[in-house]
């Protein structure tokens, strides 16, 4: 398996962790938040009536109403504030957020290298393009030259004499 492999999955372990344990503080927290909306209606119905009872009688009905809704109020008030409180960050999170923070690290770094890898190639392309572009004009060129010879040789052919005057022999008496 190669590096870059191996730290992808380093990297979805790390992140399913790190899933788990952020799932089990949510659970935990919505159990809480469920638990003071229980706790709420409760308030609401039983304690609010015993309670009103109990005070309507040497304080009036208006007095008593106050003083149980004011007590219903901070109980649902300090269970919520402890249920959305920011719970302390483990031993084991910290550890993932570090994995996860040298994985990733690890992997850009590898990233990088291959993104490298990807321009010295393609400059190696251009370089060859270059080349190539360069080999064919050189060879295009002497081909030019080699026609236009060829030209030249054919309108003076080599078993022809030149267009000067010809000589004639000298007789022999």
């Amino acid at each position: 398996m190669s590096a870059p492999i191996a730290k992808l999955r380093i990297a979805v372990q790390t992140e399913t962790s790190l899933l788990r344990l952020r799932s089990r503080q949510a659970f935990r927290a919505l159990a809480l938040l469920a638990i003071a909306c229980v706790f709420v209606l409760l308030a609401v119905t039983v304690l609010n009536e015993a309670a009103f009872d109990a005070l309507s009688r040497p304080l009036g009905p208006i007095l008593a109403g106050v003083i149980v809704g004011a007590v219903d109020l901070c109980c649902a008030a300090l269970l919520m504030h402890i249920a959305l409180a920011e719970p302390e960050e483990s031993e084991e999170e910290r550890l993932a957020e570090k994995l996860r923070e040298i994985t990733y690290t690890s992997l850009n770094e590898d990233l990088d290298a291959a993104r490298d890898e990807v321009r010295a190639f393609v400059q190696d392309v251009r370089q060859i393009q270059k080349t190539v572009g360069d080999v064919t004009s050189g060879i295009r060129g002497a081909t030019g030259l080699a026609m236009d010879l060829l030209g030249i040789l054919k309108s003076h052919p080599a078993g022809h004499q030149s267009s000067a005057p010809s000589q004639a022999p000298p007789e022999q008496s």
